[in-house]
């Protein structure tokens, strides 16, 4: 949503397929609007995604409950890709 409406960037829905898309950034060169690719499982399978927005914190959409939050911990990041 954040990348199609706001930058213009269409990307699918899904997790895994947007791992494979973008450039390759690194940890030490992460800026805001990055988006990291999440393996919960360490099974080479993307699971869920979030975007870097800044001084160590995330924003993602948790889950019907929680909805979308932000956060300073996100675990298992098997990529972080670059889209603008």
């Amino acid at each position: 949503y954040v990348f199609a409406n706001y930058y213009g960037v269409s990307l699918p829905h899904d997790a895994d397929a947007i791992s494979d898309l973008g450039t390759e950034v690194s940890w030490d060169n992460i800026q805001c609007g990055d988006v990291l690719c999440h393996d919960y499982n360490s099974d080479g399978y993307i699971d869920h995604v979030s975007i870097y927005i800044g001084n160590g914190y995330y924003i993602h959409a948790s889950d019907s409950r929680r909805g979308v939050i932000t956060t300073t911990y996100m675990s298992n990041v098997a990529t972080i890709r670059r889209f603008i």
